[in-house]
Formats: C-alpha cells, structure tokens, sequence
C-alpha cells in the first residue's frame, strides 16, 4: 500500500511539474488569450503579451502564404499545423492623412470587404514600439463564414497570428500605415533581397519606424510580395505631417508625395488611374481642398461616412477608424454604425 501511494504522489508531482512547466512557457499566450474582449457580435479588442518573432521572421523571409503558415506553426502555434483563408480576397478601401485646426496629425481609413468580424489588437513588444491594428478575422480562417467560430477557445487561440494579419495600423511614434488594393498586377520582387509578404512589412513598420522614410527605407531593404496574389499599395504618414503612398510599378518600388487614395493606381504608367474607387478618390480630393487638409477628427470621421461603401453585391464597409498619430488614440466605428464610435487609448488596456 505504501509503495502504491509512493508512487501516486510520484506521479501526481510529475503531472503538477508539467503543469507548472506549461504555464511558465505559454503564460503570455494564454494571458493574451484572456485578453479577448468580444465588443459587439463582430468586433473584438486583444491586447496581445507574447512574442511573435518578428525579428526570426524578417531573418527568415516569406514570400508565400504557405511559409507564413509554416512560419506560425513553428514559431506561434508549437508545431501545430494552421492554415488561413486560401479563398480570401480583398474589396475596396479609402484612407487620407490631414491635420486637425488644433495642429495635431490624424489619418482616416475604411475598411471595405464581405461582411467580416473584427479585431483590434493592441501589441507592444519588449524591443519595438506599441501599436494598434486593425485584423479581419476572415484572413486566418476565423468567423461566421468560416467553421471556427470567433468565441471558440480555438478561434481565440488562430487569433494570436493577428500581428503577422493586419490591414492598417498606427504606432506610438505616430506611423500609419493603409493597405488598399488595387486591380493591376502582383507585386513579386527579385533583386536578390530577402523576400517579405506585404503584410509583413507592416508588421516591421509599425515595431520599428518612426518615420515616413524609415519605412520607405525598410521597404527598400526587401523583396516586396503581395499576398493572395493580389497588387496592393500603401497610405503612410507620420506624426511630422509626412505622407506618401507607395506604389510598386512593374516590380519597382515608386513614392508618391501624396496624402490620400483609395483603390487604383496613381503612379504614372499603363496602368495610370486602372481600378476603382475614383468617385470616393473624388469625394475625399474635393473635401481636403475645400479645407486646405484640415479636418477634425469628427469631420475625419465624417468622410470617411461620406466615402463608405453600401452593400453592393459584393462588400460594404466594415470598419472607419480616425488614427490620431499625435495622442495614440484610434476612433473605431464598425459596420457604418456611426452613431456609436469606440475611442481607444493606451489606457484601455491598462
């Protein structure tokens, strides 16, 4: 008998010592888990504790979808196997970057695709800057379309791939970053450079620029991949008041001194003006003259009303966000419910 409960205890410290061991390992996993906040039946906040490896990634490079995936599973999910939303695709987008009459630096973006559910994740690396990110959950297989649910404990835990699946973001620097796609060609780079998915590259940004022109350098530094073999360009601006969008024009990277765009390209070439969204494009273009591009953040908020997308067939807006780059703060409105707008600060998640 003695012998049997020498052996229980045995294993019972072996199982407790394993438990233990989990734990430790995956604390800031299942804190960021815990962390999800479900908002309303499509939006949910995620303040995000863990390391997802940014700097092993950018090492590794990553051209494909299928060597994200990998590199999730390596470095994210502990060898489990994850794949995202193979048949996804983009719709349309506007974004812009003005000044309020306080001479503070904000940003507008909408977000335009088949009604999705949202997550706003808040990351702050130990060795890179904090951000906000705005994540359709539909890219990471996540959602009512999908068979994980977004208040499943599986679905929650898909959701730490969120910082390596961002559509937009902003830092604490006061960098934002828009990606809109367009209806030219894919953008696949071969100069020899490590290859990086786009939506990687904003992942880089956003920890490590504090400028226009570090991103623009950072992008320098890569081969440019859009992901789901689809063209994109970007809207970045900082809190020194510098946008430009970024073009990449037969595989060339291409800087435009601009401040707004929606979804066709600006760039000088044969596909000058290809894509859509010119009526939004003009819509935002007579309102930014009109106010010599000072807005407030409620009349931001305003056109970006004025510029949203209804149900066509195809997509609707999902998301409006004003970025104020000066006080790190994002206004969100979700599913053109402008009446009811969400303002988030660093203090939401302390």
């Amino acid at each position: 008998m003695k012998k049997w409960k020498k052996i229980c205890c045995i294993v019972v410290s072996m199982v407790l010592m394993i438990a233990i061991l989990c734990i430790a390992v995956l604390h800031k996993q299942i804190k960021s888990v815990n962390s999800i906040e479900k908002v309303t039946d499509d939006f949910y906040i995620m303040n995000y504790y863990a390391d997802y490896k940014l700097d092993n990634m950018l090492e590794q490079g990553i051209s494909t979808e299928e060597e994200l995936e990998d590199f999730l599973s390596a470095n994210i999910f502990f060898g489990y196997s994850i794949s995202g939303n193979e048949s996804y695709y983009g719709g349309g987008c506007t974004a812009f970057s003005v000044m309020t009459p306080e001479g503070k630096y904000i940003s507008g973006k909408n977000f335009d695709y088949d009604p999705t559910e949202i997550l706003l994740v808040y990351t702050h690396p130990e060795d890179g800057y904090a951000s906000y990110s705005m994540v359709d959950l539909d890219i990471m297989g996540v959602g009512k379309k999908n068979d994980v649910s977004s208040d499943s404990l599986f679905g929650k835990i898909t959701m730490l791939s969120a910082p390596y699946l961002v559509c937009e973001g902003m830092n604490e620097k006061g960098v934002f970053i828009g990606i809109e796609e367009l209806e030219t060609e894919a953008i696949h780079q071969d100069n020899g450079k490590t290859d990086l998915l786009l939506f990687l590259a904003v992942r880089a940004m956003l920890d490590k620029c504090v400028t226009v022109d570090e991103c623009i350098s950072l992008l320098g530094n890569y081969d440019i991949h859009t992901q789901f073999d689809t063209p994109f360009h970007l809207l970045i601006s900082d809190a020194n008041g510098k946008s430009v969008v970024v073009e990449w024009v037969d595989n060339q990277m291409n800087v435009l001194d601009h401040n707004y765009c929606t979804n066709f390209q600006l760039s000088d070439g044969k596909d000058y003006w290809v894509g859509i969204g010119q009526d939004r494009y003009e819509t935002v273009e007579k309102k930014l003259k009109e106010t010599e591009n000072i807005l407030s953040i409620e009349d931001a908020m305003k056109l970006l009303h004025d510029t949203r997308i209804e149900w066509n067939g195809e997509w609707d807006t999902e998301w409006s966000v004003v970025y104020n780059q000066s006080d790190f703060s994002v206004d969100v409105c979700i599913r053109m419910d402008y009446d009811h707008v969400y303002r988030i600060s660093r203090e939401y998640f302390k």
